[in-house]
């Protein structure tokens, strides 16, 4: 007489545990656009909605920066996902994030699914209570920032691939894998990394069919890419990276010595040391669930197998690409994230040694109570520095031909001061763009749609005293009101001089009725008095 197998969950039982974990994942998520509207870390945050813009417009995948017309550094996916979400709730600043918050709900559902058919149920449901609890997945999912929903698709793609090597005739099943992967490469080129490892366990099963399906597939599924990149840069293997940033990208040096773009250690180090749980990507317990999830995992064929070398895979993928690449972050292993997590709740397999059981509860247990030992772990990966909402203030308080003295980006005054009044910009220093623009002499591809006359050159730092005051004293001669904002931007230095030479030969005046920011007007110098008897 065979044992009877275990009792199945009754699925409305199944169905509460699964949203509650995601709902509990995504209640540690929650922001507003509000809360982002700063859009940092920049440039990337920027770039990304600014993208988004021109397409929900119709204007192309473009950054319109000094009347000239710029290729975005990144690929067009992220923001093209961001498109729908401009449709139906506007193109405010940080409305992005609610595509990112969707992410991140999607993707700790695939993370269940990923562990529940490798390894049931109980397996899947911790896999994502780990994922929903992971400190570096909640911060990055309160950004405007690509790492989540390249987070997603690869616990997607890795689900779908996890289901089709159970089976044994799906041909076309791998092909349509093939060309999701390929497209999701489009929002990162690392999404399709799980590509690798399921064709080379395909080419090892000997499963020549949906080998060739999973890479006609990929090879379809690239062909938007490449077209775009050799229409924009003259080959399919351009980037706008590529033009933006001038560096040495990858280098082996970089793997055990410090990377070009900075680092605290050696890639080798830095990356080693965030595996084994001492970095951010998860806490030591987890670190340990995933060994003894991989010791199970080489000791159990079908399901559990299957997933480690998919983990597996996609890691060695991730660390060939950013062990020797020239910019150290631990936010570049998050792809992995999601089946890191479902290995490691692998000890929690029906069927396997009660202890071993135990021990695993105990562990994840730990897991998510380990965050409450750092202060500020689930926090946002940057501070809300109000700057959005200074320039709202401006905008709310200047006269429609004003003349505004600060230091922001130009997409922002553009949106938020500018669009719709005859209101000139003088830039304190240059953002990111402009000065690698007037660093490396880049071309625009075209002409801008607007002409950016509104953006008058801007004030270096450091400056010559002498020829800002006459500047100024021009600019207000011609009957224009002029103001100072001293908005904050972290990638220029603070202009303490310039607020000096302000206060010494303008008399600045307090304009904000509020006193919400510091917002002065200036006052013009008066000509000096005539001489007595002159």
């Amino acid at each position: 007489m065979t044992p009877a197998s275990p009792t199945p969950l009754p699925r409305l039982v199944a169905a509460l545990a699964v949203a509650a974990v995601v709902g509990l994942g995504l209640a540690l998520r929650w922001t507003t656009p509000a809360a982002v509207a700063d859009l940092r870390p920049r440039p990337d945050a920027l770039e990304y909605e600014e993208g988004a813009r021109h397409l929900a417009r119709g204007d192309g995948y473009w950054l319109e920066i000094a009347g000239g017309r710029y290729p975005p550094r990144y690929p067009i996916g992220f923001s093209a996902l961001l498109v729908p979400a401009f449709w139906v709730a506007g193109d405010a600043p940080g409305t992005g994030i609610v595509v990112v918050l969707a992410s991140a709900a999607v993707a700790i559902a695939a993370t269940i699914g990923l562990g529940a058919t490798a390894g049931g149920l109980p397996v899947g449901l911790a896999a994502g209570l780990l994922l929903a609890l992971a400190p570096l997945h909640v911060r990055w999912s309160q950004a405007v920032m690509a790492d989540v929903p390249t987070t997603t698709a690869v616990a997607l793609l890795a689900w779908w691939g996890l289901v089709l090597l159970a089976r044994r005739d799906a041909t076309a099943g791998w092909a349509g894998l093939g060309v999701c992967a390929a497209l999701a490469a489009s929002i990162r080129p690392v999404a399709a990394a799980v590509v690798l490892p399921l064709a080379t366990m395909l080419a090892v099963r000997g499963a020549i069919r949906p080998l060739a399906a999973l890479c006609a597939g990929a090879a379809l599924g690239l062909v938007p890419s490449l077209a775009f990149a050799w229409q924009r840069f003259g080959t399919p293997f351009g980037s706008g990276y590529g033009y933006w940033v001038i560096a040495r990208f990858f280098a082996p040096g970089f793997v055990t010595g410090l990377p070009d773009g900075g680092g605290t250690m050696p890639n080798g180090v830095f990356y080693l040391r965030e595996l084994l749980g001492l970095g951010r990507l998860y806490p030591p317990p987890t670190a340990i669930l995933v060994a003894l999830g991989t010791v199970l995992a080489l000791r159990t064929a079908g399901g559990p197998r299957r997933l480690l070398a998919l983990a597996a895979g996609v890691l060695v993928v991730l660390l060939a690409l950013h062990l020797p690449f020239f910019w150290q972050w631990d936010r570049f292993l998050l792809p992995a994230l999601p089946l890191c997590c479902a290995l490691a709740a692998m000890p929690l397999r029906a069927g396997g040694p009660a202890a071993l059981r135990a021990a695993a509860v105990v562990l994840v247990v730990a897991a998510a109570a380990w965050p409450l030992r750092t202060p500020g772990a689930f926090a946002a990966p940057d501070p809300d520095r109000q700057e959005v909402a200074a320039l709202r203030i401006v905008a709310a308080t200047v006269e429609p031909n004003a003349v505004v003295v600060a230091r922001t980006h130009p997409f922002l005054f553009d949106r938020l001061v500018h669009r719709g009044t005859d209101r000139l910009w003088v830039p304190v220093g240059q953002c990111e763009h402009c000065a690698t623009i007037a660093r490396w002499r880049l071309r625009p591809s075209g002409p801008a749609a607007d002409d950016g006359r509104w953006m008058l050159p801007a004030i270096d730092v450091p400056f010559d005293a002498d020829a800002v005051a006459q500047t100024l004293a021009a600019i207000a001669a011609t009957g224009r009101p002029v103001y100072y904002a001293p908005l904050l931007d972290p990638h220029l230095p603070p202009e303490p001089a310039l607020a000096h030479l302000l206060d010494v030969r303008f008399q600045p005046l307090l304009a904000d009725p509020g006193q919400r920011i510091a917002l002065y007007r200036l006052t013009p110098p008066r000509p000096p008095a005539p001489a007595p008897g002159g």
